[in-house]
């Protein structure tokens, strides 16, 4: 397949003319919008997307394609002029902007609209995402090339600095960045609230190729991308000077037009500058009446775009003792029983999947010592990216290389991944769907002796909180290979968390596996107890402890706690009637809050969680510090006799 034949430069100032027109009546129809840093923009989209870029309309999913990602997304508007005027919809789309019928959001959607490759909105992601796709490019050996257009506030943003450093290490020659330096920002001047000069010398510092414009003159745009093009070991950046609100007098160089719409008559104003007048040549805006036929879809089906659905486990049971085969498949407990770090399984699995998966790529944040990631790194090391101290740049990354059809797997702390980069995982992976692994160690308090900074003890509530996004907390390192194997293979968004220390091995080889199904590894009548991670050990030790006080408690490994096994949940509770919860983790949030949040809407029934209380833990060796924060065999045991003491109270769930 080949592009269409791209349009001489003379018509490109009368596209440009024509993007600014449809930039006026869409906000003004919508009410609200960022017509300023559209303006200043329309130029450099008329060359791009009317000349530059290698794309086919008809086909927006091209493999070949030539990439482009608005990072300063808020400029949203004319990057959709240009997508209609190109003919990926029609025109009178346009004049819904921001409706709630719209696949025009207010900041770009890729699940949305035809001809968007990156989701965009919180600024300072476009470059790392574009870094991402041109890194997949090189990989997957395609010639595509990737665009990322940036203004001010992305270059005030770290994680823009973090890709373009990647980028210039990496020598990507296959990546263009576009700044729109109209010097304006939502507060003033940019230049007085956090300049950033000398901009170009801090690119070429990075290993970058720059190349200053008149962003407003078409022939220099049109040959700063052909020098583009011809570049070689080095990324491109064409540094296009720019006036925020170019071509209606009134918005040009004004702070204030960055995110205001215009009322009738400045409309009208600003369109009579640009040419064109008259008084019905306004679009109406949309009523709010009016019902598409996506707004008469349930409001889940009409989000649910491409993204896998999370109801594609609805039909999961959860597994009895014997569903894999006779007996529960676990070993002998005691002080004997053998230990292993759920990481090194974890390592060992990659390298496996790396020889069965071309498409399996392994990133880094500089702990891949810990996280046991070199083997896959000596293996495969054209699959192996190391993004250096830079976890929301390494997420964002993760995300462009999925766009090319890579399967990403993203190694670091769960501090790191769940604080550091929530947004990142938040806005550029899960609300796309994107098909990204988030591998964590260090989970909970577990890992002791680094203190409260490195123990990740509400990373499962924030990921959990995420739509789109798989929770796995494995149990030891036998469940720690097979649910990786798992995790991997599902499309979509998944979190897999392990903790540091060696941990009890509970399960046979032979032990079965299913993403959202509990295994019951103990039975018992008088209550049960629900726990995940390093915790389900624990509650075996505890459920032996009651044993010999003569109660009989169920223990269920919730391995998968997004999303939650309800039928294990409300078998336990009709069967028992009595639930407590175990997690290294905080008890608002993880596993307790999701068990008791079913119970209470489905089957009440007493339940008292344990975990890590709400309060910020000390330093220590992990043993010591779970007996002081009430998370041991023994709490465990305690919160049993509890629940049965109110599971007994008369009129209890009557």
């Amino acid at each position: 397949m080949t592009a269409p034949d791209p349009a001489p430069a003379p018509e490109l100032d009368a596209i440009a003319n024509r993007l600014r027109r449809d930039v006026i009546k869409m906000i003004h129809a919508a009410g609200t919008g960022h017509p300023g840093g559209s303006l200043s923009a329309a130029d450099m989209m008329a060359a791009l997307y009317f000349h530059a870029l290698r794309i086919d309309p008809a086909q927006p999913e091209w493999a070949d394609r030539d990439r482009f990602i608005m990072s300063k997304g808020h400029a949203c508007p004319v990057w959709y002029a240009a997508l209609a005027e190109r003919g990926y919809f029609p025109v009178s789309d346009l004049w819904r902007l921001r409706h709630i019928s719209s696949h025009l959001q207010g900041h770009p959607d890729m699940r949305k609209t035809p001809g968007v490759d990156m989701t965009a909105g919180p600024l300072g992601s476009g470059t790392a995402a574009g870094v991402g796709m041109a890194l997949g490019a090189r990989i997957t050996g395609r010639d595509f090339r990737t665009y990322v257009m940036v203004g001010e506030g992305d270059l005030q943003e770290g994680c823009t600095w973090e890709a373009i450093m990647l980028a210039g290490h990496h020598r990507l020659d296959n990546l263009c960045l576009l700044i729109d330096y109209n010097r304006s920002q939502v507060d003033g001047r940019s230049d007085e609230i956090l300049s950033l000069d000398p901009l170009d010398d801090k690119l070429r510092a990075c290993r970058w190729a720059v190349h200053e414009i008149n962003g407003h003159d078409i022939g220099q745009i049109l040959d700063a991308l052909a020098w583009a093009r011809e570049l070689k070991g080095a990324p491109a950046a064409i540094l296009a000077h720019t006036i925020k609100g170019q071509g209606v007098s009134f918005m040009e160089d004004r702070p204030e037009w960055h995110g205001k719409a215009p009322n009738r008559e400045q409309a009208l104003a600003a369109l009579a500058e640009l040419g064109e007048t008259g008084e019905d040549i306004l679009p109406a805006p949309p009523g709010l009446g009016l019902k598409s036929e996506a707004e008469s879809a349930s409001p889940l089906e009409a989000d649910s775009g491409w993204r896998r659905s999370q109801s594609s486990f609805d039909d999961f049971g959860s597994q009895t003792p014997n569903s894999f085969g006779g007996a529960p498949a676990w070993l002998t407990t005691g002080p004997d029983r053998p230990r292993r770090i759920l990481r090194d399984a974890f390592g060992e699995t990659l390298v496996e999947l790396g020889a069965e998966l071309p498409d399996l790529v392994v990133l880094d944040a500089d702990i891949s010592s810990s996280l046991k990631t070199g083997g896959f790194r000596k293996q495969y090391p054209e699959r192996h990216i190391n993004f250096g101290v830079a976890e929301q740049d390494m997420m964002l990354g993760a995300a462009g290389l999925a766009t090319t059809g890579l399967r990403p797997v993203a190694c670091t702390y769960a501090t790191f991944a769940s604080l550091r980069a929530c947004e990142q995982v938040r806005s550029f992976i899960c609300y796309a769907g994107l098909n990204v692994k988030i591998a964590c160690s260090h989970g909970g308090l577990e890992v002791g002796w680094d203190g409260p900074t490195h123990q990740g003890t509400e990373d499962i509530a924030i990921m959990r909180s995420f739509p789109n996004m798989t929770v796995i907390v494995p149990a030891d390192a036998v469940a720690a290979s097979s649910l990786l194997r798992q995790a991997v293979a599902i499309e979509g968004p998944v979190y897999f968390r392990m903790g540091r220390n060696p941990v009890p091995v509970i399960y046979a080889a032979q032990q079965s596996f299913t993403v959202g199904r509990a295994i019951t590894v103990r039975e018992g009548s008088d209550l049960t107890i629900i726990a995940a991670g390093v915790m389900v050990a624990l509650a075996l030790d505890a459920a032996a402890r009651l044993d010999a006080e003569g109660v009989q408690a169920r223990v269920v490994d919730m391995h998968t706690v997004k999303p939650l096994d309800s039928e294990a949940v409300h078998r336990a509770a009709t069967e028992t009637g009595a639930i407590v919860t175990a997690e290294d983790h905080s008890i608002i949030g993880g596993l307790g809050s999701a068990v008791a949040e079913y119970l209470v809407e489905h089957t009440p029934v007493p339940v008292q969680r344990v975990g890590v209380p709400d309060t910020f833990c000390r330093s220590g060796d992990p043993v010591a510090l779970f007996e002081r924060y009430g998370m041991a065999a023994p709490d465990i045991a305690r919160a049993a006799r509890e629940v049965l003491r109110r599971k007994k109270r008369p009129g209890f769930g009557e």
